[in-house]
């Protein structure tokens, strides 16, 4: 019998806290880490697998897409075993949280994980597969807590991408605060939206009008996170959900549980993409926001901001003959 070492990696989920739709014209953003995360383990095997199913390049396409990031010999097939316990279908980073953690545990085959070099890789991935993507996941992802990407760099920055106009992404020093996400059944998908708001934006003035007034929010929560001020990252957020809901982004049912939530909470939005339909609460009563989701007919749970991203969560050993 042989022994083999086995490295789990976990990285977090997150929630988008400004700058939703906007951060992909270019606009600043902020994004938090949430206590949700995927786990992968990445092993030598006969051929390549996933929880022990043969890794299909469609239901399997984030953790092909950083296979083939990072995995340089194909003749030494791996085999993957995934978990996690971010919920599925709320917009929270899943996909991300998956292609991080998967590219950190083949990086754990040679012994070693460099964050930015991981950070960049990422990205990289969900640019390939997704329409549209921000650098902005998959760094929470990688670094945890709170993150912003601005056009300019500032204290905290991590790194830069881009030519010309670029993309700077930045850690941000938060004090504690209270977030609570849940989500309400709506009755359709919003899986067309983000191309309805692109085409809106493309084609009308005042929809680029609306993503600048969003950005520019972001930019303003950047300050207010940083000195403390709970009260204004609330009224921001709400000014946040005005501009949504011009942009077409909303649905009468997230309306009224936001207005629900709001009186128990500094501050509520919607959070994540168009498949997500969740809200976000900034509240010191986490109990009665959660009521506000369940009375509604929806879950709502109380999440912890992390602040370590990608990182190893279990060392152990499996025999093999």
């Amino acid at each position: 019998m042989t022994e083999r070492i086995t490295n789990q990696i976990s990285a977090p989920g997150r929630f988008m806290l400004f700058g939703d739709y906007a951060v992909y014209f270019g606009e600043p953003a902020i994004a938090l880490a949430i206590d949700m995360k995927t786990s992968c383990t990445a092993l030598l095997s006969s051929k390549f697998t996933v929880n022990g199913a043969d890794l299909d390049p469609l239901e399997h396409a984030h953790i092909r897409g950083a296979l083939l990031q990072a995995w340089s010999d194909m003749d030494r097939p791996l085999e993957f075993r995934i978990d996690t316990t971010i919920k599925d279908k709320w917009g929270l980073g899943e996909s991300a949280s998956t292609i991080v953690s998967c590219l950190g545990a083949i990086s754990m085959l040679h012994n070693h994980m460099i964050f930015e070099d991981l950070a960049r890789n990422a990205f990289d991935v969900e640019r390939e597969l997704l329409v549209e993507a921000s650098p902005i996941d998959t760094s929470a992802a990688v670094y945890g807590g709170c993150i912003s990407k601005s056009k300019e760099p500032s204290d905290g920055l991590l790194w830069s991408i881009g030519q010309g106009t670029k993309w700077h992404i930045h850690h941000l020093d938060v004090k504690d605060v209270g977030f609570v996400i849940g989500k309400v059944d709506i009755g359709f998908s919003a899986k067309d939206l983000f191309s309805k708001i692109k085409r809106f934006h493309n084609r009308n003035a005042f929809a680029r009008d609306i993503v600048r007034e969003i950005g520019d929010i972001s930019k303003e929560g950047t300050g207010a996170l940083r000195n403390g001020n709970i009260d204004r990252v609330g009224e921001l957020m709400n000014l946040n959900q005005k501009a949504l809901v011009t942009l077409g982004a909303s649905h009468p049912t997230i309306e009224k549980v936001i207005r629900e939530a709001r009186r128990h909470s500094f501050g509520a939005k919607m959070t994540g993409d168009a498949n997500g339909h969740c809200v976000v609460a900034l509240t010191d009563v986490p109990e009665r926001v959660i009521e506000v989701f369940e009375k509604a007919g929806g879950q709502a749970y109380q999440v912890q901001i992390p602040t370590e991203g990608v990182g190893l969560e279990e060392k152990g050993a499996i025999f093999v003959k």
